[in-house]
């Protein structure tokens, strides 16, 4: 295990979208926005896409650089999680171009790849209010880390293998 260093605790902006940090057994999730006032990472089962397992409400002054959010999760703390997704809130001026929705279940938009079921309803994810457990789990897509082991750079089109130890749920909006 490395030393812990305020990166360990907090997380680093770089690069985005979630990173496996071997030397530390830790996940690193870092997110962009440029008008966002506040994020939370919300983690699943397998089983269970709809009820996160652990919430993490990310603190502007611990988990944020810049215009970036982030944060370090030790892999034994989330070991049973299987899916990822975030909540961001922020203004909702469609005028100005913000549409902020602090009750929809975001898509990371650095995913490498995404899935959709079979009940997915783009038009449902866009109605107004929480599109958390809308049976029969419409307005749901989920995503998966691809490629080669987290935390090693690849393309977003890569096929994701088998043995990917991070995977993740999401609506498909962006932020």
């Amino acid at each position: 295990m490395a030393k812990m260093n305020w990166a360990s605790r907090e997380g680093v902006a770089s690069p985005l979208g979630v990173t496996w940090i071997s030397e530390e057994e830790a996940y690193n999730f870092a997110l962009y926005s440029k008008h966002a006032s506040g994020v939370t990472l919300l983690l699943f089962s397998r089983e269970d896409v709809t009820h996160p397992i652990y919430e993490y409400a990310f603190n502007p002054l611990v988990n944020k650089s810049g215009r970036v959010w982030h944060c370090r999760l030790a892999a034994s703390a989330v070991s049973a999680a299987h899916y990822y997704a975030y909540r961001v809130s922020g203004p909702n001026e469609p005028g100005e171009g913000h549409r902020f929705d602090d009750q929809k279940i975001l898509v990371d938009p650095y995913a490498r790849s995404l899935h959709f079921p079979e009940h997915f309803s783009r038009e449902v994810a866009r109605l107004p209010g929480s599109n958390a457990g809308r049976p029969p789990r419409q307005g749901r897509a989920a995503c998966r880390v691809a490629g080669p082991p987290v935390g090693t750079p690849v393309a977003r089109s890569c096929p994701v293998p088998e043995h990917d130890p991070f995977e993740r749920a999401f609506d498909r909006e962006s932020l």
